[in-house]
């Protein structure tokens, strides 16, 4: 028997990788009570590239499958959300193309009559991302009128820029030029920061109707006012779960505030 073309065997190597990762990953991810879908794939992906490299047509079918299956999992786990599909579809859309090389066919001994179906599929995966991206584009972002609706209410810094056009002011007037000289802090919070390796926390808080959103950040006088000024580590910790703006969905509309 011939040997292998470099093109299988780099095939062979990369399922054989991946196959490793996934199912290394999944079954953390599942002892985390996340999907089990990753290891099963993980588990696939090892099997056809032994099946691959003992020349067995059984390897381009189970990979197929395995395309297929991860292709409507996607879907239903993630709709048509392009960002959601990509990290799912990406990898398996790439070792795909590597079925459609005439030197893997003809060491896996896929017949013409039968080549067409990693074709399909691959015209699934491109087409489920052309609809994800369609999507994307006309898709409402609930979320956006109530970040544009800072500019001329009542102060608010709903970007991290402060507003849409990203020009770093604020309408807040309590606290000015004239009066800043006769404050004094209430209290401050240390954040363990790891000055041996300057590992520092960097974070401009997006406040939205008086709540701190997204943020490891709550307001001064939420802490204040919650008994916080013995025990503010605790208080802040307490207060992060509740520390999003209930009528705004972080995951619709854009938002950077780190």
């Amino acid at each position: 028997m011939s040997q292998l073309n470099v093109m299988t065997k780099l095939v062979v190597v990369m399922l054989l990788g991946m196959g490793i990762f996934l199912m290394v990953g999944g079954a953390q991810l599942a002892l985390l009570g996340g999907s089990p879908y990753y290891v099963a794939s993980g588990i696939a992906l090892i099997i056809c590239s032994v099946w691959i490299w003992q020349r067995r047509t059984a390897g381009y079918w189970l990979y197929c499958c395995f395309a297929a299956v991860t292709l409507v999992w996607a879907i239903v786990e993630s709709g048509f959300d392009l960002w959601a599909l990509l990290p799912r579809l990406t990898v398996p859309m790439a070792l795909l193309l590597g079925f459609l090389l005439t030197p893997v066919r003809r060491d896996l001994a896929i017949k013409p009559s039968r080549a067409w179906v990693s074709p399909i599929i691959l015209s699934a995966y491109v087409l489920s991302l052309i609809t994800g991206a369609v999507n994307a584009q006309f898709t409402p972002q609930p979320g956006l009128g109530l970040m544009l609706s800072s500019e001329g209410k009542a102060p608010q810094w709903t970007h991290y820029g402060a507003s849409a056009d990203g020009d770093s002011y604020s309408a807040a007037d309590q606290i000015n030029r004239n009066n800043v000289a006769q404050h004094a802090p209430a209290w401050t919070f240390h954040t363990d920061e790891d000055a041996a390796t300057q590992i520092t926390f960097q974070s401009t808080p997006i406040e939205i109707e008086a709540v701190v959103s997204e943020n490891a950040l709550i307001t001064l006088t939420e802490v204040y006012s919650s008994g916080g000024k013995e025990n503010v580590k605790e208080t802040l910790i307490d207060a992060l779960a509740e520390a999003f703006h209930p009528s705004v969905n972080t995951w619709e509309y854009p938002v950077s505030n780190c």
